[in-house]
């Protein structure tokens, strides 16, 4: 039988609005997803298979798409959180307006805890491969 060990999971936000990589706040953006991240990452992750769940939380209309706001997050990450976004294996990007009803589904009390303070944010998960 083969039993998973441990597994590790790297757990911040980033307060704010969340910019796709194709607009100008996109540097901005990227800007302040790296300084969130620096405090959970003393060296880059040098393993494959890394997972990264993002879910955007807000209170207004949007009009990005999260696979352009994913994409803006994980290039800002790299060299940071991992060498190179080759290592990700398994991207979920998933998007919660607060104006209605939000179920949430395997998700760890951290997710929602920034709502104490900030209207739209966007929390990050990366996920180390399991070791067996």
């Amino acid at each position: 039988m083969n039993r998973i060990i441990n597994r590790t999971e790297y757990r911040f936000f980033v307060p704010g609005k969340p910019a796709s990589f194709r607009v100008k706040a996109a540097k901005e953006f990227k800007t302040r997803a790296r300084r969130c991240a620096r405090e959970f990452f003393e060296a880059p992750l040098e393993m494959d298979n890394l997972e990264i769940r993002l879910d955007h939380f807000h209170r207004k209309s949007v009009r990005s798409d999260m696979d352009n706001i994913a994409k803006a997050l994980i290039d800002a990450l790299n060299g940071l959180a991992y060498i190179d976004d080759k290592q990700i294996r398994l991207q979920i990007s998933q998007r919660h307006d607060l104006r209605k009803v939000v179920t949430l589904h395997e998700h760890p009390l951290d997710v929602i805890k920034p709502l104490q303070e900030f209207d739209e944010y966007l929390f990050v998960r990366i996920r180390e491969p399991a070791r067996r």
